[in-house]
């Protein structure tokens, strides 16, 4: 299956994958990105181009006009216009054989940081004309009121991630500490609440606490590097973040696949795959952490349980098979 995520706009340039390696597009040249683990992991969306057999990110940007884009003979486009106006029968006419999937990158129809002006005429217009309208969202009864704004119903489609690589190249023996993990955004994302819960667990527990570098207030020059991020993730026992924000969950997700049990917020999938921590009310955490942290057969279950979770729904082949099935 041959199949391109086509982007507006992104920090990344395009590129192609070849058995499981990134380049930059029409080199041999191993694709680098601050946000990429080289040319052999993306983040979950930006990895949609791994998920099929020969696979690539368009970055219609890069491009200035649909017509420059690269010939391909494409089964799938995994299609996401949020911040510029282009014609889906242009991309039709370029590929014609290609399905279209339409999907969300950054906008959330139920309300987010990410939306900006602009965005929600383009995504009901995109999904209005996509062949599949799609959401990575698990909570559909949220999104009724989109279906009626675009007089369709959306099909579940989550972002895949790569446990696999996550697995076989970081997964191993970790230390006995928390991660406090503040969202890099200078909006109210539960910062607060996440360094209260922090302080409190190393007083009342004993618990070292782990801090990543950040700035208060917030600086986008200073965000954390991605390698950083999965280094640090990786090597705790917990990660403290109690993000209000109902978003993908990109945090939790990678604490799933790294075996790093998620503390608090409310995204997509830590409500999937921490339904028990998922919650931003410190009482209510107190004892459940504290049975986590100081019984190891419990933490060590749900570890297992959560991994399997992940594995199960979020992989490459799952969501390769899924993309099948639409």
């Amino acid at each position: 299956m041959k199949g391109a995520l086509i982007l507006d706009k992104c920090s990344q340039p395009s590129y192609e994958v070849r058995d499981g390696i990134a380049y930059f597009l029409g080199t041999n040249t191993e694709y680098q990105h601050v946000n990429h683990l080289g040319g052999l992991y993306a983040p979950p969306f930006m990895n949609f181009p791994y998920v099929f057999d020969e696979g690539y990110l368009l970055k219609l940007d890069d491009f200035h006009s649909i017509k420059h884009l690269p010939n391909l003979d494409l089964d799938v486009i995994i299609l996401s216009l949020e911040k510029v106006d282009y014609s889906i029968k242009d991309i039709r006419k370029k590929y014609p054989n290609a399905k279209i999937i339409g999907a969300l990158k950054e906008f959330n129809p139920v309300g987010g940081w990410g939306n900006k002006p602009g965005h929600l005429e383009r995504v009901v217009r995109m999904f209005k004309e996509v062949d599949v309208p799609t959401m990575p969202y698990s909570k559909k009864e949220r999104f009724f009121e989109f279906e009626k704004i675009i007089g369709r119903e959306l099909v579940h489609l989550r972002d895949p991630i790569d446990v696999d690589y996550l697995y076989n190249n970081y997964y191993g023996e970790k230390e006995n500490v928390a991660l406090c993990y503040v969202a890099p955004t200078h909006r109210d994302r539960g910062q607060r609440e996440t360094f209260a819960f922090c302080n409190f667990i190393e007083k009342e527990f004993g618990v070292k606490i782990l801090y990543h570098p950040f700035t208060q207030p917030y600086d986008h020059n200073k965000k954390m590097p991605f390698p950083e991020f999965i280094n640090y993730v990786n090597r705790s026992s917990f990660c403290i973040n109690f993000d209000k924000w109902y978003g993908i969950g990109q945090c939790g997700l990678h604490c799933a696949s790294l075996g790093t049990i998620h503390i608090g917020g409310t995204s997509d999938s830590n409500l999937e795959l921490f339904p028990e921590t998922s919650v931003n009310d410190p009482k209510k955490l107190k004892s459940i952490f504290e049975d986590l942290y100081f019984n190891m057969d419990n933490r060590i279950n749900y570890i297992q349980k959560v991994f399997q979770q992940v594995n199960s729904k979020y992989s490459l082949n799952v969501i390769k098979q899924r993309i099948k099935e639409l």
